[in-house]
């Protein structure tokens, strides 16, 4: 685990204005189902990275679920695409449910084939279909540089 990444309070804790990397599972995932919380600071971004196709020490691109707080982020004030729940940058979410800053949200991604699904709080906020078959990867938990918790992490196999 990167030096800016700690355990507080049962979470996994990312240190403020640091981007030594991020958090990526060991096994890879095609179809899965992956379950977790998180809370940001206020202005705070990151996100959750799947279907992998460029992997670097520190990042990776791929798909995104952005995890932000949407009334403090600029990211998320200016483009509806930044906002938690997002397919970053390419689908808005289509509700805004997103709890208070200090509070956990409850999320989960959904890939079945070349099916995905974004849940926040309970809510079906992206759905989308790719044309291809999903790519076996790894899953990142971004580090942004703004402080991030995550805890209750769960993931189970589809496929």
């Amino acid at each position: 685990m990167p030096n800016s990444w700690s355990n507080v309070e049962g979470a996994i804790h990312s240190q403020p204005k640091s981007t030594d990397g991020g958090i990526r599972t060991r096994e890879t995932f095609k179809s899965f189902e992956f379950e977790f919380e998180w809370k940001v600071p206020p202005k705070g971004n990151s996100g959750v990275k799947y279907r992998i196709f460029y992997l670097t020490r520190t990042d990776a691109a791929g798909s995104e679920y952005q995890v932000s707080d949407d009334s403090g982020d600029r990211g998320a004030i200016e483009h509806p695409t930044q906002r938690a729940g997002a397919l970053y940058n390419q689908i808005a979410p289509g509700k805004a449910v997103a709890k208070p800053l200090g509070e956990f949200n409850q999320s989960k991604i959904v890939v079945r084939g070349r099916r995905t699904e974004h849940w926040l709080n309970g809510e079906n906020v992206v759905e989308y279909e790719t044309e291809s078959n999903p790519l076996e990867s790894p899953i990142l938990l971004q580090n942004h540089g703004t402080e991030i918790w995550y805890r209750n992490l769960r993931i189970r196999r589809l496929d």
